[in-house]
């Protein structure tokens, strides 16, 4: 991912955070940011799906139950055979720990400008080193952590992260904050609906054309959502409220 598409995610999450809280910058702090990423990790590796014929599936991550050591119960997990529906879960948390990341980044960043975090073979080790960084207040390097998992997992996070940041933006128009807004639609979550949008969407046609790709990203998350055309804001748009908060 080129500096210019992490730089438009930046610009993305502030006006976003600007949006919901204003004057965030200093309303929020670095540890409200870390113990939200905390809790998005907890939900990645406790995600569990019960199928039709009642199965539970899950990351089989709770060393006690078998009274192995973390480290051991790591190693049996294997990640390349999970159930679907549990991927699908990991790759939503994920995205939502970029929000937090990045969020946090923006606030303040001990991570070395040259620092490159190299992946473990042990996917369990990688999603424990992006909480660890993210309490160290090192979110740049948790960040590379987590675009490096994405990748590792064939997922676009960058496109996911667009549409989810359109699906917050409407959760907001739509009763989030005083909670009448349902996540349940048709028996689905909002988060799942979103999966399809971005089929075939490349991060190279971000990096080529991030306004063109992410405006369209949008306009397709609204029409899932049936949001009305004077709500709807794309790049421009956001652009424009940045400079009305100044």
């Amino acid at each position: 991912m080129n500096i210019t598409l992490m730089d438009n995610l930046t610009f993305l999450q502030d006006v976003l955070n600007e949006y919901i809280t204003k004057d965030w910058k200093n309303k929020r702090s670095e540890l409200d940011f870390m113990i939200a990423s905390h809790m998005e990790m907890s939900e990645l590796i406790d995600t569990e799906y019960k199928d039709e014929n009642g199965v539970k599936h899950n990351t089989s991550w709770k060393w006690w139950k078998n009274q192995d050591s973390s480290i051991e119960t790591a190693k049996k997990v294997n990640w390349n055979k999970l159930h679907p529906a549990v991927l699908a879960n990991i790759k939503i948390e994920l995205t939502d720990l970029v929000f937090f990341t990045l969020s946090q980044k923006i606030l303040n960043d001990h991570t070395d400008s040259d620092e490159i975090i190299p992946l473990s073979d042990n996917d369990w080790l990688n999603f424990m080193s992006i909480t660890a960084n993210n309490l160290l207040q090192r979110p740049g390097a948790a960040m590379s952590l987590i675009l490096g998992l994405a990748e590792k997992l064939n997922f676009n996070v960058p496109a996911y992260y667009i549409a989810k940041h359109t699906l917050n933006f409407i959760r907001q128009l739509s009763g989030y904050t005083d909670g009448s807004y349902k996540k349940i639609i048709n028996g689905k979550e909002d988060n799942e609906l979103l999966h399809d949008v971005i089929n075939g969407i490349t991060i190279e046609d971000l990096e080529k054309d991030f306004d063109g790709v992410a405006n369209k990203i949008m306009n397709d998350v609204y029409d899932v959502f049936s949001v009305d055309t004077e709500s709807r804001k794309n790049m421009d748009l956001w652009r424009d409220f940045k400079k009305s908060c100044k």
